[in-house]
């Protein structure tokens, strides 16, 4: 890790390594200190779901919305227009074809076809935005049943900071569950 990776001085940031371990193997999981600068580790945590972040989970930010019981929700009652979601700001992602999917539910897919919410992957090291999508009721093949939305694109500038966004049009209640890098 390179100090360049952290978000801030002071305070706990989460590292993701991917790997494969053969069933029945053991293995170490170590960290190196090179003695350039004060090094504290929280915690080691192994999961199979490397890359998955839970809406209403502490790497992702918000700006409009509420947690409710298995993700965060916005609706027009209560909220406008805004990020419901934003980051994780994750560096570490390799150069070469990624998948993200959001998984979301809306209340009502029969209404109209309105845009109800924007998803986008972001390098906001640059600013620009990779690539975007607009949502209307219409793909929401039920309501308020969770379905999967994929963005496919190619990374090309590994180490940038990437965020994955969803923007709340404030025409349906929309909730989100999860955003998964495939």
């Amino acid at each position: 890790m390179y100090r360049s990776q952290f978000k801030a001085s002071g305070q706990h940031q989460d590292f993701s390594l991917a790997f494969n371990n053969t069933t029945g193997h053991e293995f170490e999981l170590r960290a190196y200190y090179h003695d350039n600068s004060a090094v504290n580790i929280d915690k080691v945590t192994i999961t199979k779901n490397i890359g998955k972040y839970e809406a209403e989970g502490s790497v992702i930010c918000r700006t409009v919305g509420r947690a409710v019981e298995g993700g965060w929700q916005a609706d027009p009652a209560q909220d406008k227009s805004g990020f419901m979601l934003y980051g994780p700001y994750d560096a570490n992602v390799p150069a070469g074809a990624h998948k993200i999917t959001f998984l979301m539910k809306v209340n009502n897919n029969s209404a109209d076809n309105d845009v109800v919410a924007t998803i986008d992957i972001r390098d906001a090291t640059t600013g620009e935005t990779i690539i975007q999508r607009q949502l209307t009721r219409q793909p929401f093949s039920d309501a308020n049943q969770y379905q999967d939305f994929t963005l496919d694109f190619n990374h090309t500038q590994p180490g940038h900071k990437l965020e994955y966004r969803v923007r709340f049009e404030d025409k349906a209640t929309l909730t989100i569950d999860s955003v998964i890098n495939n």
